[in-house]
C-alpha cells in the first residue's frame, strides 16, 4: 500500500487557500479508496435526503474542525479573507484517509522547496515544546504536575504529560496489579490459619507434620483493566510525541480492546486503583494515567502546536542572544495628580526582548535587541488614500514594525545611554530570514545552493527610522501669522527636517531559524567573542555603505 504523503500548509493562508489545497488531496487518493468513499458517500446522501438532511463535504469538514480547534483568524465580515494562525501538526481525515497535516510559519512560503519537508517541522515542534508555546487547551480539572498533585495548576502541558508517561513505560514496563494468592505450594509465607483448618496433620511420636500446606505468593496479573488502560494511554502518548519527531524507535504496545480516544470513561475505574497503590512509581502513575483519561484522551488527535509562533520566536531570540537580566524593566509610566502631587503608576511595564551587556578591550558595550516576527513586503505601485507617498521614496512597505515599535526602541537605546552610562552600544529589530518580495538587492543574494543552508547566521538588511517630517502648509502658515508680532520666534528655514542621527536608527537584521532553532535546543548561547563578532557586524554595517545590504555572516566568518 502506498505511503500517504504528509500535507504541508502555511501559516497566514487564506481560507480559500487552505480549501483549495484539501481539495487537491482529496482528489489525488487512491481509486479504489475513492470510490469506495464515493459510494459510501452516495449511500449516506441517500438515507440523507429521506430524511430531509443534507450530506456534509468531506472538505468542508475538515474546515470546519479547524474552526473549533480555533486556527484561524476569523474575520466576521469576510470569511474567505480569514488567516490560517496555527504551527504544528494533525491529522485530517478526508474520506477513508487520515492524512498528517504540518502547519509551517509563514517565513516558509516563499523558502526553496527543499526546505519544506518532516525534518524542517520536527525541528519546529521540537522548539516549541522546548520553549513552552505550546497550543493551550483548557483542561480543567486535572491535577497532575508529572510529579505529583498541584491543587493551583488546572491545565497540563500535554507534550510534557505524553513524555512522562513514555519515558516510564520504557522505564517500568506496563503497570501489573500486585495479587497475593493462597495456594499449595513450598514457597511463600506460610498461611497456618488455614492450614491447621484444612490439612490432615501426620502424627509422628511428639511431633506434628503437615505434609502439606497452604501458602501466600505475590504475582501481577496483566490481565486487568488498569493494564489496558495504561497500554492505551501510553500508545496514545506515543502518537502525540512522532507528530514533533521524538520516541519513534519506541515500540507501541498492542492493545487488546478498543480504548483510543475513549479513556474518560475509565476516570471511576483509575481512581479506585489509586487507592490501592502505594509505591512511589505506581502512585505516580495513576495519578498520570487521570489527568490524560480526565483531560488528554479525547484531544490526542487534536492539533499539537501553537497558534501563537511569535512568543516562540521571541522566545529563541531571547535565549541565544542572551539577557542580563530576566527582570529588567524600564519603568511604567507614571501619572502625578492632586494638588499634593500623589504619584501613581501605570500597570504595564516596559520590558525589552534582549539587553546584553559585555566588556571590549576597554570599553563597555550593550546589545539591544526586539525579536519581531515580521517579514515585510514592499507594494511600489498600491495608491493609499490616507496618507501621500514622498517624491524620494521607491514605495510602501507593509508587514514590519510601525512607529510606536520604532519610538520605544530609541527610546530604550537613549535611556541605557544617557540613565546608565552605557557610551556604545547597537539596537536592532531581529526577523526571521526571509526573502523580501519585490526587494532585488536582497533576493539576489539569496539564492542558496542545496546543502548548504545550516551555513548560514545572520545578515544585515538595512534600518529604521521614525522619519522626516515634511511641514504642513497650513500649520506653517498659522505658526507665521501668530509669530509675525513677535521677533524673538524664529522659524526653520528647511522644509523638510530630516532625522540623519545613526542613534536614532533602528536597524534590520534577519536570522537563519534553523541555525537559532538548533542553539535553542542544545541550550547554546552566544559565547563573548560570537557576541563581540555579531556587535561589529552591525557597527560596520551602520556606519557603511548602501552595498552592504544584503551582507550574509556564516558559521565559519
Amino acid at each position: 500500500m502506498e505511503m500517504i504523503r504528509p500535507l504541508f500548509l502555511f501559516e497566514g493562508m487564506s481560507l480559500g487557500e487552505i480549501r483549495s489545497r484539501l481539495t487537491n488531496v482529496s482528489h489525488k487518493t487512491d481509486d479504489r479508496m475513492k470510490e469506495g468513499a464515493d459510494q459510501k458517500y452516495r449511500d449516506q446522501k441517500c438515507i440523507s435526503n429521506t430524511n430531509d438532511m443534507v450530506m456534509e463535504d468531506p472538505v468542508e469538514k475538515c474546515i470546519n474542525k479547524m474552526r473549533e480547534y480555533g486556527l484561524f483568524v476569523m474575520n466576521n465580515q469576510k470569511k474567505e479573507h480569514s488567516r490560517f494562525r496555527f504551527v504544528g501538526g494533525f491529522d485530517i481525515a478526508l474520506g477513508e484517509d487520515t492524512i498528517p497535516c504540518y502547519s509551517l510559519p509563514k517565513y516558509f512560503r516563499n523558502a526553496d522547496v527543499t526546505r519544506i519537508n518532516t525534518d524542517a517541522m520536527s525541528l519546529i515542534m521540537k522548539v516549541i515544546a522546548k520553549t513552552g508555546k505550546i497550543y493551550d487547551y483548557d483542561l480543567e480539572s486535572v491535577r497532575f504536575t508529572g510529579c505529583g498533585y498541584s491543587e493551583r495548576a488546572r491545565r497540563v502541558d500535554v507534550l510534557k504529560l505524553a513524555m512522562w508517561i513514555v519515558n516510564d513505560y520504557c522505564t517500568n514496563g506496563i503497570f501489573t496489579m500486585r495479587s497475593r494468592r493462597t495456594v499449595r505450594e513450598r514457597n511463600g509465607t506460610v498461611k497456618w490459619t488455614r492450614t491447621v483448618t484444612s490439612i490432615i496433620p501426620v502424627i509422628d511420636g511428639n511431633s506434628v507434620v503437615y505434609p502439606e500446606t497452604y501458602r501466600s505468593i505475590a504475582f501481577r496479573d496483566d490481565s486487568d483493566l488498569i493494564s489496558e488502560i495504561h497500554r492505551t494511554a501510553v500508545k496514545e502518548a506515543i502518537k502525540i510525541l512522532k507528530k514533533i519527531g521524538e520516541k519513534n524507535s519506541v515500540f507501541e504496545p498492542e492493545t487488546k480492546l478498543q480504548l483510543e480516544g475513549k479513556l474518560a470513561k475509565y476516570i471511576g475505574v483509575i481512581r479506585k486503583h489509586q487507592n490501592n497503590v502505594f509505591y512511589d512509581r505506581d502512585v505516580r502513575l495513576m495519578r498520570a494515567l487521570e489527568a490524560w483519561a480526565d483531560g488528554c484522551s479525547h484531544y490526542y488527535d487534536k492539533p499539537v502546536g501553537t497558534v501563537s509562533f511569535e512568543l516562540v520566536w521571541e522566545k529563541c531570540v531571547h535565549r541565544v542572544f542572551g539577557n542580563v537580566s530576566d527582570k529588567f524593566s524600564f519603568g511604567s509610566p507614571e501619572y502625578i495628580l492632586g494638588k499634593e502631587n500623589r504619584h501613581y503608576q501605570v500597570d504595564n511595564d516596559s520590558i525589552p526582548d534582549v539587553i546584553n551587556i559585555f566588556r571590549d578591550g576597554n570599553a563597555i558595550k550593550f546589545v539591544l535587541l526586539d525579536a519581531k516576527y515580521y517579514l515585510g513586503s514592499l507594494e511600489k505601485d498600491k495608491q493609499y488614500s490616507r496618507s501621500s507617498l514622498k517624491k524620494e521614496c521607491g514605495g510602501w512597505i507593509v508587514d514590519v514594525p510601525g512607529y510606536k515599535d520604532i519610538a520605544k526602541q530609541v527610546d530604550y537605546y537613549r535611556t541605557l545611554k544617557d540613565e546608565y552610562g552605557i557610551p556604545e552600544g547597537i539596537n536592532a529589530f531581529v526577523l526571521p530570514w526571509h526573502d523580501m518580495p519585490g526587494y532585488e538587492d536582497i533576493s539576489s543574494d539569496s539564492k542558496y545552493k542545496e546543502g548548504e543552508y545550516d551555513s548560514y547566521t545572520y545578515r544585515w538588511i538595512g534600518y529604521a527610522s521614525k522619519g522626516s517630517v515634511e511641514k504642513d502648509d497650513e500649520i506653517c502658515k498659522i505658526i507665521q501669522r501668530l509669530s509675525s508680532k513677535n521677533t524673538d520666534i524664529k522659524l526653520p528655514v528647511e522644509k523638510d527636517m530630516k532625522d540623519d542621527n545613526k542613534e536614532r536608527r533602528v536597524q534590520l537584521i534577519q536570522i537563519w531559524p534553523e541555525w537559532l532553532y538548533k542553539r535553542v535546543l542544545c541550550e547554546k548561547k552566544l559565547t563573548h567573542e560570537e557576541l563581540v563578532e555579531f556587535y561589529e557586524f552591525l557597527v560596520e554595517r551602520l556606519v557603511g555603505e548602501n552595498d552592504e545590504i544584503g551582507k550574509v555572516v556564516k558559521k565559519d566568518e
